[in-house]
């Protein structure tokens, strides 16, 4: 197994010390999922409505929800999601919070 790593000064990855709805702001995250095989890191951006992902190459798109922060609760919206999970074929399921439902 590998050792963990945590750097004692602590690195942002994402977001900084205000809430925000531009690509790179976060208002809110809950959940993290960072898929192996690709290198992506999902992140539940709770009060924003939305799926942010982190590629490799350091690009952050909203990939669910409202990419301005608006909830909703249509099939392609959000209500504070809260968790995600990635499987093996790459399909994205997100627990959306205040919708009381699952979505993929």
């Amino acid at each position: 197994h590998d050792d963990l790593k945590w750097n004692p000064n602590g690195i942002t990855v994402v977001g900084s010390n205000t809430a925000g709805t531009l690509p790179n702001q976060l208002n809110g995250p809950r959940g993290l999922f960072f898929h192996q095989k690709t290198r992506i890191l999902y992140i539940a951006d709770r009060d924003n409505h939305r799926v942010q992902q982190l590629l490799p190459n350091g690009e952050i798109k909203t990939i669910a929800g409202d990419p301005n922060g608006s909830e909703g609760a249509g099939n392609n919206r959000l209500n504070e999601p809260s968790a995600i999970y990635v499987d093996e074929n790459q399909n994205l399921f997100i627990a959306d919070n205040k919708n009381h439902r699952v979505q993929r």
